[in-house]
């Protein structure tokens, strides 16, 4: 059975959450696969198939929630959702978890922005930047609707 290890990592104030999991013959020298889902919003869903594919693979694979989702601390600040923040935020959970080198799994700009060259083994994109992008303003149209919505209930009672 796969073994499974969690928990937060700091980074610019807030949390990020992670999970690993790892093959039961988890050999030294396998270079782990993170799955990176297309937040922010859109946490990964995390079931025994993850289990699976760490087996399958033979190699850990470790997912983990971009802030402003899911397990992740969830900051009320739009401003934060930027490539830089993600591919920032993608970095600091690899140096803190002592992941030197990785394959990324993405749906996520995150991997196309990656500019330091040499950090990764693998990259495989499961989507395009204009679907990224549309997603984005997409969010960001939705905050600014919910706050107007704020300010009319206020307002109605």
């Amino acid at each position: 059975m796969a073994s499974v290890t969690e928990g937060f990592v700091a980074f610019r104030g807030y949390r990020t959450w992670w999970r690993r999991y790892a093959p039961p013959d988890d050999a030294e020298g396998r270079v782990p696969l993170i799955a990176v889902h297309g937040g922010p919003g859109m946490p990964s869903v995390l079931d025994d198939s993850a289990l699976e594919l760490a087996g399958h693979l033979g190699r850990p694979v470790v997912f983990y929630h971009q802030v402003g989702c899911g397990r992740s601390d969830r900051p009320d600040d739009p401003s934060l959702w930027s490539v830089e923040f993600f591919v920032d935020e993608l970095a600091n959970l690899r140096r803190e978890l002592s992941l030197d080198d990785v394959h990324i799994s993405s749906f996520s700009l995150v991997t196309r922005s990656i500019a330091k060259p040499g950090q990764y083994t693998g990259v495989f994109p499961l989507d395009d930047n204009a679907s990224w992008e549309k997603n984005a303003a997409t969010l960001r149209q939705l905050y600014s609707m919910r706050e107007r919505l704020r300010a009319l209930e206020k307002k109605m009672s």
